[in-house]
């Protein structure tokens, strides 16, 4: 049974994390507000313009632009994977890395990666790592993300690729993230087999369908790559509030039972201080 001294030690530390883990959880919870009214301002935005672009691609010939569908003379695939720069966000990496793994089971893609988690976990399972980019920061603005996405196109572009897919944690609430692994290149095209008014849409491009989706494309791609990692950091900061919530419960838990035991402890000294004290008072007498 622990001395009252290393009970007095276990409280003082378990009262410490409790308030370290209290002040990561307030921390946590700025950051994720400002992170979920980003990336929920701009997901309505970003979705609809993933359902126009897909019921274009639908519509017109693949052939008037290279990212509608693959030049590549192999069928090597690579993904793009959305990870955290740090830990303490419960099973939220693992999770996403635990569908990685299951999507690499088939495929064997190449890897690119936002964040050190990714990163660590492409070099430790054995992934070809071929780019990796770190520090993008906790407010994500367009413009951070560019290089990734310009660096992705380029790749499809030059033949590299047959696929490019995106793996991400994607926001659903502040208790659930999702995660999700999608087609990000070529730019996929609607089941063309239904045939409601919607789905059989003619599209006119002015001045020309070429000037149009040379800058509409990639813009859509960017923005895809953007948009995913705005729900990752969104996902981030939500999972790490409540990891750290749940800390701060088990400490103030595990404080309580220690507090109890130390007061157990002390109770059975000072009875048998008394008892001590009698018997020797007894045995004088």
């Amino acid at each position: 049974m622990p001395s009252l001294i290393q009970l007095k030690k276990r409280i003082s530390s378990v009262t410490n994390i409790a308030k370290i883990t209290k002040a990561m959880e307030m921390v946590a919870a700025s950051k994720m507000r400002q992170a979920q009214i980003q990336a929920l301002n701009s997901r309505h935005y970003s979705r609809k313009l993933d359902e126009i672009l897909t019921k274009i691609a639908s519509t017109i010939d693949t052939s008037q632009h290279p990212l509608l569908s693959s030049h590549a003379e192999t069928d090597k695939e690579a993904i793009f994977i959305i990870s955290t720069d740090r830990g303490l966000t419960g099973s939220l990496n693992a999770n996403l890395f635990k569908t990685v793994e299951n999507f690499q089971a088939n495929h064997r893609a190449d890897i690119y990666t936002v964040g050190r988690l990714a990163k660590e976990y492409a070099i430790k399972s054995d992934f070809d790592l071929v780019a990796a980019f770190e520090e993008i920061g906790d407010v994500i603005s367009y413009e951070t993300t560019q290089p990734a996405s310009n660096l992705l196109i380029k790749e499809f572009l030059a033949g590299k690729y047959d696929k490019i897919s995106i793996a991400y944690m994607d926001f659903v609430s502040t208790l659930s993230q999702v995660p999700r692994i999608t087609q990000l290149l070529p730019i996929r095209q609607e089941d063309t087999t239904v045939t409601d008014d919607s789905s059989m849409k003619e599209y006119t491009f002015e001045p020309d369908a070429k000037s149009i989706l040379d800058w509409l494309l990639p813009y859509f791609i960017e923005m895809k790559v953007y948009q995913s990692m705005l729900e990752a950091r969104a996902s981030e900061h939500s999972a790490r509030m409540v990891a750290m919530k749940n800390a701060s419960e088990n400490a103030k838990e595990l404080k309580g039972n220690l507090t109890l035991d130390f007061n157990r402890n002390r109770q059975a000294n000072i009875t048998n201080e008394l008892a001590d004290i009698v018997t020797a008072a007894m045995s004088l007498s």
